[in-house]
């Protein structure tokens, strides 16, 4: 079976944050390759809504080179695991939009596609503007 996550970015965050609350035995094992960060990886295992969630994400943004070969060494130890992590993984995946420009028709049925493929997509932002140029809507996500 193969890893979901093929190329290491720092976008894996996104994946790795759920492993962490979701597989004790991974936790433990980032808590020993990352002794740094240790006490915030535990902290964020037992309660994900902790102010320490943030500092985790960043150090395996800033380490996801690191972070990823740590995961896939687990991955490789644990043969009996590897549908739960990609099922977590997939799970837990997301579209990240920021950056991008959406541009459709200024009706109430073409925001409401919009806006139910964006929760389909498990689309990914902080915030969005929205410009009406004649009959279209420009949407801005940030």
């Amino acid at each position: 079976m193969k890893l979901y996550l093929n190329e290491p970015t720092p976008a894996i965050a996104g994946s790795i944050m759920p492993l962490i609350v979701n597989l004790p035995a991974f936790a433990e094992e980032l808590q020993s390759a990352f002794s740094e960060i240790s006490a915030d990886i535990a902290s964020f295992k037992n309660n994900p809504q902790c102010s320490c969630a943030r500092k985790v994400q960043l150090f395996i943004e800033k380490h996801y080179e690191s972070v990823f070969d740590c995961l896939k060494n687990f991955f490789d130890k644990n043969a009996s695991l590897q549908q739960t992590i990609n099922n977590i993984i997939e799970g837990n995946s997301f579209y990240n939009v920021a950056g991008k420009i959406f541009e459709i028709d200024d009706t109430d049925e073409a925001y409401a596609d919009f806006y139910t493929r964006l929760v389909q997509d498990r689309s990914s932002f902080q915030s969005f503007s929205v410009m009406s140029k004649g009959d279209k809507l420009r949407i801005y996500f940030l």
